[in-house]
Protein backbone atom coordinates (compact mmCIF):
# COMPACT_ATOMS: atom_id res chain seq x y z
CA UNK A 1 0.00 0.00 0.00
CA UNK A 2 1.28 3.42 -0.95
CA UNK A 3 0.95 6.47 1.31
CA UNK A 4 1.30 10.00 -0.08
CA UNK A 5 1.53 13.04 2.16
CA UNK A 6 0.73 16.64 1.17
CA UNK A 7 4.33 17.26 0.06
CA UNK A 8 4.14 14.27 -2.31
CA UNK A 9 0.86 15.58 -3.73
CA UNK A 10 2.41 19.04 -4.26
CA UNK A 11 5.24 17.40 -6.25
CA UNK A 12 3.01 15.11 -8.30
CA UNK A 13 -0.15 17.12 -9.09
CA UNK A 14 -0.27 20.56 -10.70
CA UNK A 15 -3.24 22.92 -10.64
CA UNK A 16 -3.75 22.18 -14.36
CA UNK A 17 -3.77 18.44 -13.65
CA UNK A 18 -6.41 18.98 -10.97
CA UNK A 19 -8.65 20.93 -13.36
CA UNK A 20 -8.38 18.19 -16.01
CA UNK A 21 -9.07 15.42 -13.48
CA UNK A 22 -12.10 17.14 -11.92
CA UNK A 23 -13.55 17.85 -15.38
CA UNK A 24 -13.01 14.20 -16.35
CA UNK A 25 -14.66 12.98 -13.14
CA UNK A 26 -17.77 15.08 -13.83
CA UNK A 27 -17.82 13.83 -17.42
CA UNK A 28 -17.72 10.24 -16.17
CA UNK A 29 -20.53 10.96 -13.71
CA UNK A 30 -22.59 12.53 -16.49
CA UNK A 31 -22.16 9.54 -18.80
CA UNK A 32 -22.83 6.94 -16.11
CA UNK A 33 -19.26 5.57 -16.14
CA UNK A 34 -18.83 6.70 -12.51
CA UNK A 35 -21.07 6.92 -9.46
CA UNK A 36 -20.97 8.75 -6.17
CA UNK A 37 -23.16 9.12 -3.10
CA UNK A 38 -24.12 12.17 -1.07
CA UNK A 39 -21.76 13.22 1.72
CA UNK A 40 -22.51 11.69 5.11
CA UNK A 41 -21.96 13.57 8.34
CA UNK A 42 -21.69 11.74 11.67
CA UNK A 43 -21.78 13.55 15.00
CA UNK A 44 -22.05 12.41 18.59
CA UNK A 45 -23.59 14.12 21.64
CA UNK A 46 -21.03 16.27 23.41
CA UNK A 47 -18.54 16.12 20.53
CA UNK A 48 -17.58 19.47 18.98
CA UNK A 49 -16.59 17.91 15.68
CA UNK A 50 -17.93 15.52 13.11
CA UNK A 51 -16.74 12.80 10.75
CA UNK A 52 -17.71 13.25 7.12
CA UNK A 53 -17.31 10.82 4.22
CA UNK A 54 -17.77 10.72 0.47
CA UNK A 55 -17.25 7.76 -1.84
CA UNK A 56 -17.51 6.82 -5.46
CA UNK A 57 -16.53 4.41 -8.19
CA UNK A 58 -15.20 4.86 -11.68
CA UNK A 59 -13.22 3.14 -14.42
CA UNK A 60 -10.00 3.46 -12.43
CA UNK A 61 -11.30 2.05 -9.16
CA UNK A 62 -13.08 2.73 -5.91
CA UNK A 63 -12.31 5.75 -3.80
CA UNK A 64 -13.32 7.64 -0.76
CA UNK A 65 -12.68 10.80 1.16
CA UNK A 66 -12.87 10.75 4.95
CA UNK A 67 -12.41 13.94 6.95
CA UNK A 68 -13.10 15.57 10.27
CA UNK A 69 -14.77 18.89 10.88
CA UNK A 70 -13.85 20.70 14.10
CA UNK A 71 -14.03 24.34 15.15
CA UNK A 72 -10.91 26.46 14.71
CA UNK A 73 -8.05 26.16 15.33
CA UNK A 74 -8.29 22.39 14.72
CA UNK A 75 -10.26 22.61 11.47
CA UNK A 76 -10.21 19.40 9.49
CA UNK A 77 -8.00 16.43 8.71
CA UNK A 78 -8.54 14.69 5.40
CA UNK A 79 -7.71 11.21 4.10
CA UNK A 80 -8.34 10.01 0.56
CA UNK A 81 -8.39 6.25 -0.06
CA UNK A 82 -8.12 4.33 -3.32
CA UNK A 83 -9.06 0.65 -3.58
CA UNK A 84 -8.37 -1.93 -6.29
CA UNK A 85 -11.43 -2.26 -8.55
CA UNK A 86 -11.07 -6.06 -8.83
CA UNK A 87 -9.99 -7.20 -5.36
CA UNK A 88 -11.14 -4.36 -3.10
CA UNK A 89 -7.63 -4.16 -1.65
CA UNK A 90 -6.49 -0.79 -0.31
CA UNK A 91 -3.93 0.50 -2.82
CA UNK A 92 -3.24 4.04 -1.69
CA UNK A 93 -3.94 6.45 1.16
CA UNK A 94 -3.37 10.14 0.51
CA UNK A 95 -3.23 12.97 3.01
CA UNK A 96 -6.07 15.02 1.54
CA UNK A 97 -5.43 18.63 2.54
CA UNK A 98 -3.47 19.56 -0.62
CA UNK A 99 -5.90 17.64 -2.84
CA UNK A 100 -8.85 19.52 -1.35
CA UNK A 101 -7.07 22.81 -1.91
CA UNK A 102 -6.41 21.90 -5.56
CA UNK A 103 -9.99 20.80 -6.14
Amino acid sequence: MLFLDSDDVAELVTFGDAIDLVEDAYRQLGTGRATDVPRTNVTAPGLDGSLKSLSGTGPSGLGGNLYTGFPAPSGASKLVTLFDEETGELRCAIEGDRLSWLR
